[in-house]
């Protein structure tokens, strides 16, 4: 059997399986097309009754012409009812046929180009599908009417002549006997057409995308003149298709007409009594004229099937056609897919893998290695050696022939594919870009808060460029607020990659058709953005354990005070003895973590002299009242008051003595720390001494009457008390935070030098796999 022959024994099978899925409606149009000869058989002979008592003088009964009428109504009721369920089945059948390729396509993902570009694939899921239409509607339905209404009609007319029955028998095979040797060529010419119009296709949309181009180069014309060429070509293809579809329904009338005039001429001798043979009796006028409606009725359903055959024809082309793109694609897993990959980079392993592509060629052979977590391996190459076939077979648009890809140890088949594929990142030579907005490009749909979209920008190196864009990110990509260079557009799909925290990037040939110094820089921004960078983790801490005090950053949380090592001197009416915090009536004193302590007073090394009434003694911070002292502090506990190394001396009535904070009425205490709990009181060693009336003795936090004192944290320090809380209440171990490393895990297709970033190369050669390349990056 030929090639052709086993292309369209795939394509009726395939045809077959969908037809089987609308079995319901193809029933309904073959018994409405039955019915409907059906009642032209009894409209027939109620004529020929009617037309014999006519001729015989009789009186012709009241009710026939009532029962004629209802004939013919029910006749057309059955063709409507025949072409609406032809025309469901077809709808269903195009739909699930255009999700069959839709799906096709999504499967293969970039390995599609094989199949042609965009404009043939685009005519695949569009006309292609679309021609199923007359097949489905029609041609099916009527291939079994073709064989019922002949042999009813026989069965009617054989009780009046056997000879006329014998005629109708003998001359129906001969019309699908020709509509068979002239649908060949159909077949031939209508693989030929779908071909030319799968080329037009992609002509007009490679000239509407290189439009402005060929304006700036003046050869628009040329553009133009190439798609005149191919569609005059896929016009002399349809006329070649409809000169034979018109020539097989030409010799199917042919055919007809003789075999009907054959029964006519044979009636005509019977009736004139000048041939006696092939009835059963004398022949009347009744017999006769029946058996001649009816002729016509018999080849009708074989007439149609004809003038439907160019429409077989034009589905099998189409059906040839998707059936490539099926059986291009890799085949869904048998069975549920429900392993989840990781959340972070995996590990990655071939196993003995072969792969061969649809036509028996050989993309791998045998290949095996080993990447482990957030290493940064090229596959290096000279094209055609298999580097776009490994990072096929690990996105999943390809199965392996034979061996197995392994994930974290896990078959890739059975991971659940969406799940996967939302921690791949994936950037080709040419990246998929929509003529929508650069947001939406980078986005594609996924749901991340505004600040997210900007450090995934900001990483690929777009920010500079979008800023300087008229509409920003809004910019439609592809017109002139959106006008993006081969560069630039290759760090919009790095940026979806960023932005949605892929753990795994598939770079086939980023650089191939980018200039030396674009190319040098996107390589650059590849190794920066794929570095190991750190991350915040939580791990757990036993109860038990107390809490170390650390500064920023580490696990324990500030002291927002100091804890003297001896009690402060007695002072007069009105002042505080020991009070190392902040006295506030309605003031606000905000201490922000920074960096490092801050020590808001001097330590002098001496007392402070005695002052005046209302002056304060001893201090070197500053004074306000409707100010607000904020100091900027980093890493460990801020000290409000120094510790001095001698009691400050006796002061006048009103003064102050040994304060080294901040004084204020209208202000507000916050400490802003970092980590851990904040003590807002001071646990001194020794009680403090007696103090005069209206003195507080032993009070190290800060007195408040209206006052509030509020502790800020950031956010990451918040989200680790509350787990601290939680975990107190529960009787388990607190949650604290600890810095990790977090890797991306590379496989960079390349046949340029490798980067310098790379921590080791795989060499390629003919599908086989060399020995791999140490290096060591610092």
């Amino acid at each position: 059997m030929s090639a052709a022959a086993d292309r369209d024994a795939a394509a009726a099978r395939w045809l077959r399986r969908h037809l089987h899925a609308v079995r319901e409606w193809s029933w309904l149009a073959i018994v409405a097309g039955v019915t409907a000869s059906l009642s032209y058989a009894a409209f027939a002979y109620l004529v020929a009754q009617a037309a014999q008592a006519w001729i015989a003088g009789n009186d012709i009964a009241a009710s026939t012409p009532w029962l004629a009428l209802a004939a013919v109504l029910a006749r057309g009721a059955c063709h409507a009812t025949r072409d609406w369920a032809g025309a469901r089945a077809a709808i269903v059948v195009r739909a699930n046929a255009r999700a069959e390729v839709l799906d096709a396509l999504e499967r293969l993902g970039p390995l599609r180009a094989r199949l042609g570009d965009d404009g043939a694939l685009a005519t695949l899921a569009i006309e292609q599908v679309d021609a199923l239409d007359g097949y489905v509607a029609r041609y099916a339905p009527q291939r079994i009417v073709a064989v019922v209404v002949p042999l009813a009609i026989v069965a009617l007319v054989l009780p009046h002549s056997w000879l006329a029955a014998l005629l109708l028998t003998l001359t129906a095979p001969l019309i699908p006997l020709f509509m068979t040797l002239v649908g060949y060529g159909a077949a031939a010419a209508s693989r030929e057409q779908a071909d030319a119009l799968a080329r037009l296709g992609g002509r007009f949309l490679d000239l509407v995308r290189g439009l402005p181009t060929l304006r700036l180069l003046a050869a628009a014309d040329v553009g133009v003149q190439r798609l005149a060429d191919g569609a005059n070509e896929y016009r002399s293809r349809m006329l070649r298709v409809l000169r034979l579809a018109f020539l097989s329904s030409s010799v199917l009338e042919f055919f007809a007409s003789a075999a009907i005039a054959m029964v006519a001429l044979y009636l005509g001798l019977a009736l004139l009594g000048r041939f006696d043979t092939g009835h059963y009796g004398a022949i009347d006028l009744r017999s006769a004229l029946f058996i001649l409606l009816l002729a016509p009725e018999f080849y009708a359903p074989l007439r149609q099937l004809g003038a439907d055959y160019h429409a077989r024809a034009d589905a099998v082309a189409a059906a040839d056609a998707i059936g490539a793109a099926l059986a291009a694609a890799p085949p869904r897993p048998q069975g549920a897919a429900t392993a989840t990959p990781r959340d972070d980079a995996p590990a990655i392993e071939f196993d003995n893998v072969t792969l061969r592509h649809a036509d028996g060629r050989v993309a791998l052979d045998g290949v095996s290695f080993r990447i482990t977590r957030g290493e940064r391996v090229a596959l290096r190459g000279a094209s055609g050696a298999g580097k776009s076939s490994v990072l096929a077979l690990l996105a999943g648009f390809a199965r392996p022939t034979s061996g197995t890809v392994r994930i974290d140890g896990v078959d890739l088949a059975q991971l659940d594919r969406a799940a996967w594929w939302r921690r791949l990142g994936w950037l080709d030579q040419r990246p998929e870009w929509f003529r929508r907005s650069i947001r939406e490009n980078v986005l594609l749909g996924a749901d991340v808060d505004a600040s997210r979209f900007e450090t995934a920008i900001e990483r690929a190196g777009l920010a500079e460029v979008i800023a300087a864009l008229p509409r920003g990110a809004d910019g439609v990509i592809g017109e002139a607020d959106g006008s993006l260079s081969g560069g630039q557009l290759q760090r919009v799909a790095l940026a979806r990659a960023l932005v949605r925290d892929a753990d795994v990037w598939l770079l086939d040939e980023p650089t191939a058709h980018l200039d030396a110094e674009t190319a040098e820089t996107l390589v650059a921004t590849l190794g920066a953005c794929s570095s190991p960078r750190p991350q915040r983790r939580l791990r757990r801490r036993p109860l038990t354990q107390p809490s170390p005090p650390s500064e920023l950053g580490g696990e324990g949380l500030s002291d927002a005070t100091p804890k003297p090592s001896t009690p402060s001197p007695p002072t007069t009416l009105g002042e505080k003895a020991g009070m190392r915090g902040r006295r506030a009536g309605s003031r606000r004193v905000s201490v922000l973590a920074a960096e490092g302590p801050y020590d808001a007073t001097q330590k002098p090394s001496t007392p402070s002299p005695p002052t005046a009434l209302g002056e304060k003694a001893g201090m070197r911070g500053q004074r306000a009242r409707s100010r607000r002292v904020s100091v900027l502090a980093s890493e460990g506990p801020y000290d409000a008051t120094p510790k001095p190394s001698t009691p400050s001396p006796p002061t006048a009535s009103g003064e102050k003595a040994g304060m080294r904070g901040q004084r204020a009425r209208s202000r507000r205490v916050s400490v802003f720390a970092s980590e851990g709990p904040y003590d807002a009181t001071q646990k001194p060693s020794t009680p403090s001494p007696p103090t005069a009336l209206g003195e507080k003795a032993g009070m190290r936090g800060r007195r408040t009457g209206s006052r509030r004192v509020s502790v800020f944290a950031a956010s990451k320090i918040i989200r680790v008390h509350r787990k601290q809380v939680a975990a107190r209440q529960a009787n388990q171990p607190p949650a604290s935070a600890e810095m990790t490393t977090h890797g991306i895990t590379v496989l960079l297709a390349t046949h340029a030098e490798t980067p310098a970033w790379i921590d080791r190369e795989l060499v390629l050669v003919q599908g086989r796999l060399t020995e791999p390349r140490e290096r060591h990056n610092p």
